[in-house]
């Protein structure tokens, strides 16, 4: 059972990646991961080794591409970034149905917060921030699940 985890103070890049690996543990076929966090903060790194734990050797920004998918070991991962994303005829363009519904599909969301009302049920959420005061090689993670 995903538990959920509130204001977890990552210090370097060592605690972030068992980070990663205890989710990748726990995801399954079907679920929806949503990133949320200002430019900067990680999100793509985070699912690079979260990828990687899942099984995937290739990781990319989606950056300009919109949507990637890795193949893993027993997974297929569609790996999204809104960033670019203005306004609803953006994201219709995209068929955000077609990977949020795939029941053999892992997906991941960076800069979910332009999903809006398109935010699929149920989703994992998991915010990256800064701490304040900012440290450059800290993070403040928290995850839970969204019915």
């Amino acid at each position: 059972m995903l538990e959920n985890i509130h204001n977890l103070l990552i210090e370097d890049e060592t605690q972030l990646q068992q980070i990663a690996e205890n989710l990748a543990l726990q995801l399954k076929p079907g679920d929806r991961i949503l990133f949320f966090g200002d430019m900067g903060v990680g999100k793509t790194t985070f699912i690079a080794k979260l990828c990687m734990f899942l099984g995937a050797d290739s990781i990319s920004s989606p950056t300009f591409t919109l949507i990637n998918r890795y193949n893993a070991l027993n997974n297929v991962i569609y790996h999204m970034d809104l960033y670019r994303m203005n306004n609803e005829k953006d994201l219709i363009s995209l068929d955000l149905d077609r990977y949020f519904e795939d029941p053999k599909a892992i997906v991941l969301v960076e800069w979910s917060e332009k999903l809006q009302t398109w935010e699929p049920k149920p989703h994992i959420r998991i915010d990256l921030a800064f701490p304040e005061p900012f440290q450059a090689t800290q993070r403040i993670y928290s995850q839970q699940l969204i019915h």
